[in-house]
Parts: structure tokens; C-alpha cells; sequence
């Protein structure tokens, strides 16, 4: 079986584990487990875990004690708790790292190790695009939500009266449309930050059956955990995974992101 495919990012597919760790067909492995010469590899070349492979095979790595720090460092044996399989969801893997405080596993299957993931592997581009349309799956969610309770002219009025500078200028800016006769409606223009606004000024038109959506209203505020996470996302100049407290708040956003579209559904 052909599985160095499953390596590949391909956007049409689940993002897997595989599309975006360290994989055996591009990594750089020690020949020996001498921590001399591991140490000046990871100093050199910014690596906190360094597989050693020896007569082929790989089952025990060097790893910095702590990350980012090469000044020391230790050998370790693959155990079994170290070992994931290596078409595991990306979901499903922030939420084993949240539930074991666990910042990196390897990569296997039947014919042994394949690769490894840690937080540093996190920050590609394949998972800024997956958090992308996550975040962008929502927004068209909650707006086609937001349509389906109101009218253009609540809309204007609510983005009219509010304090929000944000709303404001994206009222402006579909007034100077209008005006130079671009047809569009006033739900084209919404983005992300607007919806707390309009969730606030429609409080009343949202039904019984809906009014769990209000909890979180607030946190599509751009100082707020969705509202900061997508702007990262969309404007990505810092990492996104720096920490496992990172973790735990990629979980909570694909958590909240997941319950209410499938709510809304």
C-alpha cells in the first residue's frame, strides 16, 4: 500500500495529521543516539524532537527538555502512548492534545513509524487554510441566520444607530456602493465582527428555539476568542499554536464553531 499520498495537503480531503507533520521521506534522523552531536543538529537547525533511526527502523528520538531550549535535551523510546495513526483528523488530534497535555506524537501504521507532529508543525499554511474556512463556514452560516430573522432596512438602521466603529464603516462603505449604483443587498457586505452587533439588535426577533445562540454573541467580538482567532487567521503575523494553552483554545472555537452550525442546520 501507497500511503506517502496521504502526505501530500490536498483541500479537497479532511486535513490529516499526515498533511502536515514531520514525515520519514523529509525529515533529518540521527544514525546514532550520541546527545552530543543530536544537540548541535537541534541548536543548528532548530529542531526539539530528532527521530534516531537505527538499521532502519525508528523507536526512540531525542527531544529539548524544554521547547525551544537546545541546551538540553534527552533520548526517549517510542511508546505506545506516544503513537497516533497517522490518518487522524487534525480535529481530532487538537482535541487528544487538550485532553493529554500532550504538545506532540508520532505518526504510524502497521509498517512502523512515519513521521511526527508538534506544535511548530501547527502554524502551516495547511492549517491556517482549514481555520480559514472554518471560521468563513460560520460567518456565511450566521449571516444567512441573521437574514433569515430581519430585513435590509432593520439591518441599516441597527449599524446606523450603533457605537461600534467597525459596523459604521462598513455602512459607509455599502452607502457609497449604492450610490454608485453597485446593486448588492446589505448581507453581502457583513463580516464576522458585525454579527455581534446585529445579534444584539435583533435580540428580539430570534425565536425560542434559537435563543441558545445568544450565550455566545459576544465572542464573535474582535476582542473576543472567535472574533481574535479568525483576525489571526485571516491576517496571519503571529503563530497561532505557541503553547498548549493555544490548544486548548483552537478546541474551543472548532467546539463552538461545529455545535452551531450544526444547530443551525
Amino acid at each position: 500500500m501507497n500511503v506517502e499520498k496521504y502526505f501530500q495537503y490536498n483541500p479537497e480531503l479532511d486535513l490529516t495529521v499526515a498533511q502536515i507533520c514531520v514525515h520519514k521521506w523529509d525529515w533529518t534522523s540521527m544514525k546514532s543516539n550520541q546527545s552530543k552531536d543530536a544537540k548541535q543538529l537541534m541548536l543548528n537547525k532548530s529542531f526539539d524532537i530528532v527521530p534516531i533511526e537505527q538499521s532502519g527502523k525508528i523507536t526512540s528520538y531525542f527531544k529539548t527538555v524544554t521547547f525551544g531550549d537546545y541546551s538540553s535535551i534527552g533520548s526517549h523510546n517510542i511508546e505506545q502512548e506516544d503513537l497516533i495513526y497517522y490518518r487522524l483528523s487534525f480535529s481530532d488530534l487538537i482535541k487528544k492534545m487538550k485532553k493529554e497535555n500532550r504538545s506532540y506524537y508520532f505518526l504510524h501504521n502497521s509498517d512502523g513509524i512515519l513521521g511526527f507532529i508538534s506544535l511548530p508543525q501547527l502554524n502551516c499554511l495547511a492549517v491556517f487554510n482549514y481555520l480559514y474556512q472554518a471560521f468563513a463556514s460560520l460567518e456565511r452560516k450566521m449571516i444567512q441566520y441573521i437574514k433569515s430573522i430581519s430585513t435590509e432596512e432593520k439591518i441599516i438602521e441597527i449599524l446606523s444607530e450603533t457605537s461600534c466603529k467597525q459596523s459604521k464603516g462598513l455602512l459607509d462603505y455599502y452607502k457609497k456602493q449604492k450610490q454608485n449604483n453597485v446593486d448588492n443587498s446589505i448581507y453581502e457586505v457583513l463580516y464576522f465582527s458585525t454579527i455581534c452587533v446585529l445579534l444584539k439588535g435583533l435580540e428580539d426577533n430570534v425565536p425560542e428555539k434559537d435563543r441558545w445562540l445568544l450565550k455566545y454573541r459576544k465572542l464573535f467580538s474582535s476582542e473576543q476568542v472567535l472574533g481574535k482567532l479568525r483576525n489571526n487567521v485571516a491576517h496571519p503575523v503571529r503563530p497561532v499554536f505557541s503553547s498548549l494553552e493555544s490548544v486548548e483554545v483552537i478546541n474551543k472555537v472548532l467546539d463552538i464553531q461545529s455545535e452551531i452550525i450544526n444547530m443551525l442546520e
